[in-house]
């Protein structure tokens, strides 16, 4: 998401195909889907100042990954000066994407990397 003139406006998808992945955990499809958004806009990481991960309920650890910055870190962002981490169940994705407006819209943030990620049994 990113500020152009006072509004907001997604301008990257990342995705990873649905399927079954035993073998990887899920911080590396949060990772690779963050990459993917940032190649689809078409931006330097280092625009990024904020990050807006969902955490998830089926684990701790994975969740505790997101909240501590381990995105920001592993991806190497240098500017980021919110990560603010949305969890409100299955409405966490609208919520998110309201506080990255909002964020944008008050001149507090540019450029926003929302990433909800999720591994099912």
């Amino acid at each position: 998401m990113t500020s152009r003139r006072g509004k907001s406006a997604i301008v990257g998808v990342g995705e990873i195909p649905t399927g079954r992945y035993p073998d990887q955990g899920a911080i590396s499809f949060a990772l690779d889907a963050a990459r993917a958004a940032i190649a689809d806009a078409g931006i330097d990481k280092d625009e990024i100042d904020c990050v807006i991960p969902t955490t998830a309920v089926f684990s701790f650890q994975f969740s505790n990954e997101l909240s501590t910055g381990r995105l920001v870190e592993e991806l190497g962002l240098k500017n980021v000066t919110v990560n603010v981490n949305a969890f409100s169940g299955g409405s966490s994705s609208t919520n998110a994407l309201r506080i990255a407006g909002a964020l944008i819209e008050t001149g507090r943030v540019r450029t926003v990397l929302f990433v909800h990620c999720d591994k099912l049994g």
